[in-house]
């Protein structure tokens, strides 16, 4: 899995031009778009007809690898995740015999092209996936009131609000948690830790772990930093808060933080891949 900024600016696309569809989610919709006539058994069976409450097999069987997941119809016709997708380099070429046994196997007409035609679906209806199950957690780098015996000297810095943790993985969203495309998910406080300070940097991180504790535990990634600015002050740095959120927006993430006293905003997006 490869997780990254979501900039195009060498191919001169403008980043609010752009959306990433995701395989499994881009056959899962053509297939919901176009009646399938051709199964493993000869019998007809569409999935657009699909009625809600309904769960079916999404299997994107590519040459040298396999993904799957579940998703399930929902009344308004949309779909939801139901389980995490995942996949591994068992391809095609080595089960294609095993696969065409397989009783009431859905294969629509031109499946070379699937991916490409359910990404065109996607892109002129990105609300047509209502909910995504994690496959990372997802959180902020921060620092924690230090406290000797639990946390490493390793980390221990001296700021003016005293003595903190280094590298603490605070986590907004948890691996496997189901979250709703486009609502904003837990929001957290954060505060300077110096007077005076007149920015705050957020390092956002996404962990293959369900609980980090901290961001260079093996397996963790860094995606981007998000920054802004706040007025100077000389007052005790706890007391003024900075908020942030996270939103699963179609397939990037959009983080958002806001300076309290100062009512300023900042929005950054990272590629979502997972």
């Amino acid at each position: 899995m490869v997780i990254k900024p979501l900039r195009m600016p060498e191919a001169g696309i403008d980043d609010n031009m752009l959306s990433i569809a995701l395989e499994l989610e881009a056959a899962s919709l053509f297939c919901r778009h176009l009646s399938v006539d051709s199964t493993a058994d000869q019998k007809c069976l569409s999935v657009s007809q699909f009625s809600p409450g309904t769960r079916y097999l999404v299997l994107d069987a590519g040459g040298g690898t396999i993904d799957t997941t579940v998703h399930e119809v929902e009344a308004d016709r949309r779909v939801k995740e139901i389980h995490a997708a995942t996949g591994g380099g068992w391809g095609g070429i080595m089960v294609d015999k095993e696969f065409e046994m397989l009783n009431r196997c859905c294969e629509p007409l031109g499946a070379s092209s699937t991916i490409l035609k359910g990404a065109l679906v996607y892109g002129h209806n990105p609300k047509s996936v209502s909910e995504r199950i994690l496959r990372c957690t997802y959180g902020v780098k921060t620092t924690n009131a230090f406290e000797s015996g639990k946390h490493p000297e390793s980390k221990r810095k001296a700021y003016d609000i005293g003595d903190r943790c280094e590298d603490i993985f605070k986590v907004h969203v948890e691996k496997n948690q189901v979250v709703c495309v486009g609502e904003a998910q837990m929001r957290n406080s954060y505060f300077p830790l110096n007077r005076g300070q007149t920015y705050i940097e957020f390092p956002i991180y996404a962990s293959e772990g369900k609980s980090p504790k901290y961001t260079d535990e093996s397996g963790c990634i860094h995606l981007g930093n998000v920054k802004i600015d706040i007025p100077r002050s000389s007052a005790d740095p706890t007391s003024r808060k900075v908020w942030v959120s996270m939103t699963f927006s179609g397939t990037e993430i959009i983080i958002n933080a806001e300076d309290e006293e100062s009512g300023k905003k900042v929005k950054a997006c990272l590629n979502f891949l997972g």
